[in-house]
């Protein structure tokens, strides 16, 4: 659980706004705030990857720049593109002249 100190000028605000979106209780508010917050920053990485992918599939150097978990997921949107998974590891453990993991 966690305890978070509103100060007594914001609760009014908070208050209303829980009321407004058909919220019974601020926490039940705060928590879909967070988790709107969260589908956003995920679907912002997606995108992100996503785009990273596209590049990836003509030119492998910005592969390079990516981050391993970025890898990962490239690897998989350009094996689902493909329909070949294979090939797409092939064109990575070339890169990396090592077995991708």
């Amino acid at each position: 659980m966690l305890n978070i100190p509103i100060s007594d000028q914001l609760l009014p605000f908070i208050e209303e706004q829980a009321a407004r979106a058909g919220f019974t209780t601020i926490s039940d508010y705060i928590q879909d705030l967070i988790l709107q917050e969260q589908k956003r920053v995920e679907s912002s990485q997606s995108r992100k990857i996503n785009d990273r992918a596209a590049v990836f599939s003509t030119d492998p150097i910005e592969l390079m720049q990516l981050s391993l978990e970025e890898r990962r997921k490239a690897l998989e949107i350009q094996a689902a593109v493909d329909g070949s998974a294979l090939r797409a590891r092939r064109r990575v453990e070339s890169l990396y002249g090592r077995r991708y993991r």
